[in-house]
C-alpha cells in the first residue's frame, strides 16, 4: 500500500503534467505569420464577448491567470511560506496602483494586478491560519466557486413577518422587544436596528462564565418586560457563539418559549419564507413544477448560488467525510487544551473545558510567571496580547485573532476551523507565541 506522502505527492506531478500541457496548448496562438502572438499589449475589448473572434485569447489570458491561482493555492499549503507578507496600508498605496484610471489597461497591467493581489493577500487557508470565519481552503469548494461565478445565476434566501411587509411597523404590537444572549453576533442588534425594532428593544440576556444564556435569566427578563407594559415575542438562541464557541441550552429555552407563547429562533437555521405573490414575475402556470421558482420566496432577488460550493464539497467528501472532519478539528481542539493546560507557566485558559473549537487563552510573558493569576494579572496580560499580535502580523508566521469579552481583557480567540491543521501545527503555534513574547 503506498504511502498517503507519496499518493499526494504523484497527484500533484499529474496535476503538474496536466497544467503544463494545457499552458503548451493555449501558447500556441498564433497569427497569420506564425508566430507566438503576444496577447499582453491586448485589451478587454480584443476579448469574448466584445470580439467575437476573441476567443483564443481568452483562453490564453485565463491560463496565465490559472496559473497565478495555482501558485498561490501551492503556497497557501506550504507550512514553509508566510501567512503574509504584511505591509501598512500606506506601504501598499506605494507597491500597488490602485488609481481608477479613465482609460482602460492592457492585459499585461491586468495580469500584473491580479498577480500582486495574490501577492499580498492573507492566506486565510494556511494551516497556521487561526483567526476566524476562514475554515481553511477547500479545492472542490473553491471548484463550485468557479462554477457559480461562471455561470452567474442566482438563488434566495431569507424570512418576514406576513403583516409587516404590508403595513410596516404600525402593525407590530407596541413595545415589541426581542431577546438575545449577550454573547450573540453582532448582527442580531444589526437586525433590530435595520428593521425598525430598535436597540433598546433587543434585550441582552447575561450568559454563565462558560458562555450560554441562562435560561432563568431569560424568564425573568421576559417578565420584566411584560410588567413594563412591552410585548416580548422574539428569542435568538446560538449554537456556537463566535468568541467562546458556547451553545445556548435550546431545549431548555424552548420550554420558555412555549410557556410565554415566543418565536425561538436559533441562530444559523433558516425557516419560513418571504413570498410577495409576485405573479407577473412568478407566473403558477408555468409548464415545469413552480416551487423551484425561488425568487417569490425572498426579499434580495439576485443572491449567486453561494449554495453550489457546498453542495459541491458535499458531494465530493460525502456526510462521513464531513463528519471525519468535525471530529479531526475537535481533536486538535482538545489536543491543544491539553497541551496549554501542561503549560500553566506559559498559558492560562479563559475556559478550561471549551465546548467548541474555540480556545481562548493568554500568553504569560517571563516577567509574569511568578505573579499568581488575578484579575489584576488578566488585565497585564491583556495589554501585552496586542503587541504579541503586532510582532505575528509582522513576522508573517501565524494569525490568531484577539479581543475582549465584557468585563474580560484581551486574549487570544484561536479557532480551530480547517480541517488540514495537525497536531504539530499546534506545536509550531505554541513554540511561536512563546518566542514572539516572552520578553515583553
Amino acid at each position: 500500500m503506498k504511502s498517503i506522502s507519496k499518493t499526494i505527492t504523484e497527484a500533484s506531478d499529474k496535476v503538474k503534467e496536466t497544467m503544463n500541457t494545457a499552458m503548451n496548448k493555449s501558447s500556441n496562438i498564433v497569427s497569420g505569420g506564425g508566430q507566438v502572438k503576444d496577447i499582453g499589449h491586448l485589451y478587454y475589448t480584443d476579448l469574448v464577448p466584445w470580439n467575437p473572434e476573441g476567443g483564443k485569447e481568452l483562453h490564453e489570458f485565463y491560463q496565465r491567470l490559472l496559473t497565478y491561482i495555482l501558485e498561490f493555492v501551492d503556497k497557501t499549503n506550504d507550512r514553509n511560506e508566510k501567512i503574509v507578507d504584511f505591509h501598512h496600508p500606506a506601504q501598499l498605496m506605494e507597491v500597488m496602483d490602485f488609481s481608477i484610471p479613465d482609460e482602460p489597461q492592457n492585459l499585461d497591467q491586468l495580469l500584473v494586478d491580479c498577480k500582486d493581489t495574490l501577492k499580498y493577500q492573507v492566506k486565510t487557508g494556511h494551516p497556521y491560519f487561526f483567526n476566524q470565519l476562514s475554515c481553511g481552503l477547500d479545492t472542490i469548494s473553491l471548484a463550485g466557486e468557479f462554477i457559480t461565478a461562471t455561470a452567474n445565476t442566482n438563488m434566495f434566501t431569507h424570512c418576514m413577518f406576513p403583516d409587516y411587509k404590508k403595513n410596516g411597523l404600525r402593525s407590530l404590537p407596541k413595545g415589541l422587544v426581542m431577546f438575545a444572549s449577550e454573547h450573540c453576533h453582532y448582527s442580531i442588534k444589526s437586525a433590530a436596528m435595520v428593521t425598525g425594532l430598535g436597540t433598546d428593544n433587543c434585550v441582552s440576556v447575561p450568559c454563565d462564565e462558560k458562555g450560554k444564556m441562562i435560561p432563568s435569566e431569560l424568564e425573568r427578563l421576559i417578565l420584566v418586560a411584560k410588567e413594563e407594559g412591552k410585548h416580548p415575542y422574539f428569542v435568538n438562541a446560538t449554537a456556537g457563539t463566535t468568541v467562546f464557541g458556547a451553545f445556548d441550552p435550546i431545549n431548555d429555552l424552548a420550554d420558555i418559549c412555549d410557556k410565554h407563547g415566543l418565536w425561538l429562533h436559533i441562530d444559523g437555521i433558516l425557516a419560513g419564507c418571504n413570498s410577495m405573490n409576485a405573479d407577473y414575475l412568478f407566473q403558477q402556470d408555468k409548464h415545469y413544477d413552480v416551487r423551484y421558482d425561488t425568487g417569490d420566496k425572498v426579499i434580495q432577488c439576485g443572491r449567486h448560488n453561494d449554495i453550489y460550493k457546498l453542495w459541491l464539497q458535499w458531494r465530493a467528501h460525502g456526510t462521513n467525510g464531513l463528519e471525519k472532519a468535525i471530529d479531526h478539528m475537535m481533536g486538535i481542539q482538545e489536543y491543544m487544551v491539553e497541551r496549554l493546560k501542561s503549560m500553566p507557566d506559559k498559558f492560562h485558559l479563559v475556559l478550561e473545558d471549551p465546548e467548541c473549537t474555540n480556545v481562548c487563552f493568554w500568553y504569560i510573558p517571563e516577567r509574569f510567571r511568578s505573579i499568581p493569576h488575578s484579575v489584576q494579572k488578566e488585565q497585564m496580560l491583556g495589554e501585552v496580547t496586542p503587541t504579541i499580535k503586532q510582532r505575528m502580523m509582522n513576522a508573517g508566521t501565524l494569525m490568531i485573532a484577539y479581543q475582549p469579552q465584557g468585563k474580560i481583557p484581551n486574549f487570544f480567540r484561536n479557532i480551530i476551523s480547517n480541517p488540514a491543521v495537525k497536531k504539530y501545527d499546534i506545536d509550531f503555534l505554541i513554540t511561536e507565541i512563546d518566542r514572539l513574547g516572552h520578553d515583553l
